[in-house]
């Protein structure tokens, strides 16, 4: 719902609730069988408010908030009983937009996000042979600040450059040796992390025809305080610094048939073990359009075109450091909408 109660005022408002019914879960052994089976039906409700006011010619301030509660009947609990509970979150948002030169936007973002524990993290377990469930989970906390301009450089393109901020706090992460005098259970942890980096991209927005886009973005996420995020010893895993790309699409037959094509570049990222993996340049070429006077969408192209083996790193609940990412893969999808 938007309404516009006063000149330069407009107030939107949403609401979401959903019921997951079935929700089940088992573990099986190939010797002793079934070993745990649970069922968690839960639900989601959300609610948000955005208000923004225009303070003058060409600047505005937004402000508003998400809450977000989450209703389980029934978690399974570390010593193999029942618990139920709710989980609720609040995230505010506040965002100034100015047009300091004729053709130029700046905006500037102060937020916290979440993310909720899952389902599986929640309730995940084998009897406590290798690994307990922990309800007790609460969501993980991100705290972000950013700055993006953009300038148009003429009619047909935009250049955009951004610097942020991040801390998160309360990660969840796997704790525990794993065996059944200390088992592994999901958990939040002490500490916070730290990630800062920038972003600049060039595009030519999809709007005006077909769409152009060249991006480059530089990152450093760490353990520990801001002031040592640059020290190799505080980096993180999984968590590549250098990520450049670029992309284009083009209408060939109307709405009916579109090309997209994809190329990523991405460092290497650095494993449990602290070595680094290999960087990987992967190609992407999709088909896509819709069907005319009928409510159907389609795709097909091949991914990861070039056949690039490359890896990334695995968490500690698997036993191998990386993982090798799929190679050459060849897609199909249609979809209705009824």
């Amino acid at each position: 719902m938007t309404l516009n109660p006063f000149d330069g005022a407009r107030w939107t408002f949403g609401a979401e609730f959903v019921q997951h019914f079935l929700h089940k879960a088992s573990v099986n052994s190939d010797v002793d069988g079934e070993i745990t089976s649970t069922s968690v039906p839960f639900s989601k409700l959300s609610a948000n408010a955005m208000l923004r006011q225009r303070l003058w010619e060409g600047a505005s301030l937004w402000g508003g908030a998400r809450f977000d509660l989450w209703r389980f009947d029934t978690l399974p609990t570390a010593d193999g009983g029942e618990a139920s509970r709710s989980i609720a979150n609040v995230n505010p948002r506040v965002v100034l937009i100015t047009s300091p030169t004729p053709r130029g936007t700046l905006k500037m973002i102060l937020a916290r996000g979440f993310r909720a524990p899952s389902v599986y993290e929640l309730t995940y377990n084998d009897g406590g042979v290798t690994h307990v469930a922990n309800p007790d989970i609460d969501p993980e906390t991100l705290y972000s600040t950013e700055v993006e301009f953009t300038q148009g450089l003429s009619r047909e393109l935009e250049l955009i450059g951004a610097l942020y901020l991040n801390r998160i706090n309360d990660r969840i992460e796997i704790q525990g040796e794993g065996v059944t005098e200390d088992p592994q259970r999901f958990d939040n942890i002490p500490g916070e992390l730290w990630g800062l980096g920038a972003e600049l991209e060039l595009r030519r927005p999809f709007a005006r025809g077909w769409m152009l886009s060249a991006q480059y973005a530089f990152q450093r996420t760490a353990d520990g305080d801001l002031s040592g995020a640059f020290d190799p010893h505080n980096a993180i895993t999984n968590s590549p610094i250098h990520l450049a790309g670029g992309k284009i699409v083009i209408p060939l037959v109307g709405r009916a048939l579109r090309l997209a094509h994809r190329l990523v570049f991405e460092s290497g990222r650095l494993d449990r073990e602290r070595q680094v993996t290999d960087p990987a340049l992967l190609a992407d070429v999709i088909f896509s359009g819709e069907a005319a006077g009928l409510p159907l969408r389609y795709s097909f192209g091949v991914r990861n075109l070039l056949d690039w083996r490359h890896d990334h790193p695995a968490g500690d609940e698997i036993p191998d450091v990386r993982l090798r990412m799929s190679g050459r893969t060849f897609s199909f999808e249609l979809s209705a909408e009824l």
